[in-house]
């Protein structure tokens, strides 16, 4: 697993199964996503307890160590605006309602087509910025906001006496 310092990622993937983690982390890394991984719910919570600020985090429910309701429970605590999307190759509807009803907004059923992925991760992330307050709009305002402040210094120069 990758040393990274604190930052903050697009998506978290919590996947035990290492060949399904890469092929999901490259999928997003291919839409210029920037992905951050964990081989179990443990691991995540490590990452997240380290000061990583994923927006979204695609979590397998099925996992030893730490399941993904067990993190759901821990994520919504140490970062509750996170989007947590659940991952699972199989129709567990009692797992499933259990996850939404902690704080998950979504899952996805294993195995599923790219495209639908991307979609689903991209929908998943909106919901996940609208919660955490991170809209597109805001972040415009604030990109804005910075531009002006820097042509502001730019044309201020020095002061004469």
């Amino acid at each position: 697993m990758q040393e990274l310092k604190p930052t903050e990622f697009d998506v978290l993937i919590v996947e035990d199964e290492p060949d399904l983690r890469e092929v999901f982390a490259g999928i997003l890394e291919l839409e210029n996503l920037s992905v951050l991984q964990a081989c179990d719910g443990q691991h995540a919570v490590e990452l997240l307890q380290a000061g990583n600020t994923p927006r979204l985090a695609l979590c397998d429910i099925m996992m030893p160590r730490m399941d993904g309701l067990n993190f759901v429970r821990s994520a919504v605590v140490l970062q509750p605006s996170l989007g947590i999307v659940m991952l699972t190759a199989y129709d567990e509807n009692d797992k499933i309602l259990d996850a939404l009803r902690l704080g998950a907004i979504d899952y996805i059923l294993k195995p599923v087509k790219s495209k639908v992925f991307v979609n689903r991760v991209y929908a998943a992330l909106r919901v996940a910025d609208l919660r955490a307050g991170r809209s597109a709009v805001s972040r415009t305002v604030e990109q804005a906001r910075q531009i002006e402040s820097m042509m502001r210094v730019k044309t201020a120069g020095p002061r004469k006496t």
